[in-house]
């Protein structure tokens, strides 16, 4: 008798578990939709807005912007973008300068730089490089034709 109420009791804990791992799961589901919504609020604005174009653009400003603490803000561009807020700037930052140095060659790097929300053209120019393996001048004489585009070497 005793031992059908340990084997009831061992089932029922079992039951338990279960249970409170499927409500882990859906609070997971939950945190993850919810960090998903709030990561396309943040780049509408961001796109939208162009404040990616300010040099000045802050966390601080995302996040009372969002109204979320900076953990759930961590949380959701790590989860979204495995980048930091500064490293999601600079990308979107590099792309801008991309398509500036193909629609306006005429301009120099410091101007590419500025319009591009850099505030220092040299840490612009390291981080080109580093994205792209080239600087910004020798990408603008590629897309101007004047210098090939050579696979980088190891």
């Amino acid at each position: 008798d005793s031992l059908m109420s340990y084997e009831e009791e061992l089932e029922k804990l079992h039951r338990q578990i279960d249970e409170s791992k499927i409500s882990v799961a859906e609070e997971q589901e939950r945190e993850d939709s919810i960090n998903k919504d709030l990561f396309r609020k943040m780049e509408r604005i961001i796109k939208d807005e162009k404040l990616y174009l300010m040099s000045e653009l802050a966390r601080q400003d995302m996040l009372a912007r969002l109204s979320v603490d900076k953990n759930r803000f961590a949380q959701m561009l790590q989860e979204n973008t495995n980048m930091t807020f500064s490293q999601y700037l600079t990308d979107l930052r590099l792309k801008h300068a991309l398509t500036e140095l193909k629609q306006h060659p005429n301009y120099t790097i410091q101007a590419i730089a500025e319009v591009s929300g850099f505030s220092n053209t040299r840490h612009f120019q390291r981080l080109f490089k580093a994205a792209y393996d080239m600087t910004p001048s020798e990408y603008k004489r590629h897309i101007q034709g004047k210098q090939p585009l050579e696979p980088p070497t190891d």
